[in-house]
């Protein structure tokens, strides 16, 4: 399998900075990643993530549930709503565990949100023209501008939300591929 970085839950984590998608129309991100059950810990996790899902709210990541042994892995491109609110899209890729699996997200300018594993679209869905994303939110004008100017790869923008993974490749761009 060549080369990956493993990142053990408890104290490994990678950030890009400075990084930022505010601005760009479409977005692609591509995973080889092996997420490990159970992880080190049982805090709620999110990892592969830009944006701030606590105040803001526009954000992308991968997220488990609170519990050691995690029974839900899911892709989450969540917005911020008119009023204000969450709302979130994703694909639960739990019967992946365990395993290497390639997992990309799109957004595309029609505003179509979709997740492919090992290639296959899996899910998709069309975001209302309203909902505020991680492409549309200015870091500059952000209650906490950092959290998007930063992608972190193995927890979350804050550093508290650890997950136990390899990853092997992490591939960003600023089109939607098909």
């Amino acid at each position: 399998m060549g080369t990956a970085h493993y990142f053990n839950g408890t104290n490994a984590y990678a950030v890009i900075s400075p990084f930022t998608v505010y601005g760009w129309s479409e977005i692609t991100i591509a995973e080889l990643f092996y997420p490990v059950n159970p992880k080190a810990n049982s805090d709620w996790t999110k990892f592969s993530m830009i944006g701030d899902y606590w105040t803001d709210r526009p954000s992308v990541f991968w997220g488990t549930n609170n519990a050691t042994n995690y029974t839900s892995l899911s892709s989450l491109w969540c917005t911020r709503k008119p009023d204000g609110t969450t709302a979130c899209y994703g694909y639960n890729i739990m019967s992946y565990v365990n395993r290497w699996v390639f997992v990309t997200q799109r957004f595309t300018s029609a505003r179509e949100y979709s997740v492919y594993v090992n290639g296959q679209k899996m899910y998709y869905v069309t975001v209302p023209s309203d909902y505020k994303t991680v492409l549309e939110w200015n870091p500059d004008t952000a209650t906490y501008p950092y959290r998007y100017k930063r992608f972190v790869l193995g927890t979350n923008v804050n550093y508290t939300e650890r997950m136990t993974m390899y990853q092997a490749m992490l591939l960003i761009y600023n089109r939607a591929l098909s």
